[in-house]
């Protein structure tokens, strides 16, 4: 039963995850408009609203380019992601002119970043799709479907993946603590 880096895209999560090992970093990106991101207590209202389980609990949501940790709770357990800001630039992405055309016209990409630790992939899905469905940004999934998720199908994106990522569930990232990151 083996799958090579090259066809990640092609095994289940559990498959990618025992391949890479936990060190792999998953990047996935919200294209919108600096303007219309929520504060915390938005944000956590509007996953609640989508039907997550989930709590951010980060004070600091202070974005920029430099990546923060924002520590959160995915149905109870630990969970996690790094975020940071910048201003979209049509020639740094490598899509379809048909999926650029649709992304540029926001003026921002917010990057969510996980280590492949199932439950900071869990926690990643509910914040990134809800926020994304709610502000009408578009998601750009460059590991799970190595699509574009416009903003009404961001919330089944999240809940087709959910399922094998749950099953992962083996506690919080174990690399957080070997690099000094804080753990919520």
């Amino acid at each position: 039963n083996n799958c090579s880096i090259v066809a990640v895209q092609q095994c289940s999560l559990a498959q990618a995850l025992a391949l890479l090992g936990e060190y792999l970093v998953i990047d996935t990106f919200l294209f919108c408009n600096k303007e219309s991101l929520l504060n915390q207590e938005q944000w956590n209202q509007t996953i609640k609203e989508y039907g997550f389980n989930m709590q951010l609990e980060s004070e600091d949501f202070t974005l920029s380019e430099e990546p923060i940790f924002i520590a959160a709770t995915f149905e109870g357990l630990e969970s996690g992601f790094d975020l940071s800001l910048r201003p979209y630039d049509r020639q740094d992405w490598n899509f379809e002119d048909e999926d650029l055309d649709l992304i540029s016209k926001f003026d921002s990409v917010l990057t969510f970043s996980t280590y492949s630790n199932a439950q900071e992939i869990a926690g990643m899905l509910g914040a990134i799709s809800s926020l994304a469905t709610k502000t009408g940004s578009y998601i750009g999934d460059d590991f799970f479907s190595g699509e574009v998720v416009e903003p009404a199908k961001a919330i089944e994106w999240a809940q087709d993946i959910l399922p094998g990522t749950r099953d992962q569930f083996d506690g919080p990232s174990t690399i957080r603590t070997e690099i000094g990151q804080p753990q919520g």
